[in-house]
């Protein structure tokens, strides 16, 4: 069985200086402005090869500190690698 490099959506979208989605507005609503920006080519996709992790839950949060303390976060591209 082949295995296929897998691809997560996390569903941000950057809208420039133009409003894209009030706090108040309903789902499909936001749903119809995505699909209208897809009928236009407004919407692109940009595939990002690195290190990416979600921060949504305070185990995110303790995961993330972890690779930090590591003292070698792989988020850190800009700096050496340190042992500790």
């Amino acid at each position: 069985m082949s295995r296929r490099k897998s691809l997560i959506g996390d569903g941000q979208i950057l809208a420039g200086r133009r409003k894209f989605l009030g706090e108040q507005e309903k789902e499909a609503e936001a749903f119809t402005k995505v699909h209208r920006m897809i009928e236009k080519e407004q919407l692109v996709v940009w595939r990002h090869e690195g290190f990416w992790a979600p921060m949504d839950t305070l185990k995110d949060q303790q995961n993330l500190e972890a690779l930090y303390d590591r003292g070698s976060p792989p988020w850190a591209v800009w700096r050496e690698p340190t042992t500790r």
